[in-house]
């Protein structure tokens, strides 16, 4: 059994968590999260969802505020290959010799489009028509790494942020438990992307969090769906250089 190191915040990568837990082939010896965060009107400190769910599977947890804290500890554990997934820091580009097969990413995008931040926000406000899951190996540039694996989904009408996320982490989650052992076996090996297609995308703004009725009803209605309802924000409508809540 290889040892495995899992690096994950977001609630998107606690599918991967779970399912490379439940894979034979692998162990994942130690999570590393995000620090707890201090939420809500109390600002009490709330662990990060994948901290949640490795303290149900019994798995050490690493919480730096920076990286370069616990590299020590990461060469200690000996990893064959780490995986990446929604992490949310900057990986320092030491860490991926620290595993033979590397740092596997897991990215919500058909790579090389929508490299970045917010590919899944992206997608739907650009009206693409499809998007997916993409494994690459993580390399010193952003999203740049070879591909291992990519598995498409269309865009439905009715997706927005959140559902689409929750479809994109289950998608992730099977990929990544059907490819990542044929990875380590030596049955695919990693192409490079187009980078001359590349798209890049940004983090979503808290202005971005408006409404311009200059625009489409179309591109309003992906406006909404893409950015309102997951994060929630009050809707802010512009018309004519002036401003009012809706």
């Amino acid at each position: 059994m290889k040892n495995l190191i899992f690096w994950g915040t977001s609630i998107f990568a606690v599918p991967c968590l779970r399912a490379l837990y439940e894979l034979n082939e692998l162990r994942p010896v130690l999570v590393i999260t995000q620090p707890d965060r201090p939420k809500g009107r109390t600002q009490a400190l709330e662990p990060s969802p994948v901290k949640i769910e490795a303290q149900k599977l019994g798995i050490s947890i690493l919480q730096p505020v920076q990286v370069k804290e616990i590299l020590g500890e990461i060469q200690k554990c000996a990893p064959e290959v780490m995986v990446l997934v929604s992490y949310g820091q900057f990986i320092p580009k030491e860490c991926i010799s620290f595993a033979p097969c590397g740092i596997v990413n897991v990215h919500p995008s058909l790579l090389p489009k929508y490299r970045g931040a917010s590919p899944i926000q992206s997608a739907i406000l650009q009206g693409s028509a499809e998007t997916g899951v993409s494994l690459m190996l993580l390399d010193e540039k952003l999203d740049h790494g070879p591909l291992i694996a990519q598995e498409r989904i269309l865009i439905k009408q009715e997706h927005d942020g959140i559902t689409l996320s929750k479809e994109l982490a289950m998608v992730a989650a099977t990929l990544l438990s059907q490819k990542l052992p044929l990875y380590l076996a030596g049955q695919i090996q990693p192409v490079s992307q187009k980078h001359a297609e590349a798209t890049y995308t940004a983090r979503i703004r808290k202005e971005d969090g408006k409404l311009d009725f200059s625009k489409s009803a179309a591109a309003l209605s992906r406006s909404v769906r893409a950015v309102f309802k997951q994060r929630k924000t009050a809707l802010r409508s512009y018309w004519r250089g002036m401003s009012s809540p809706h």
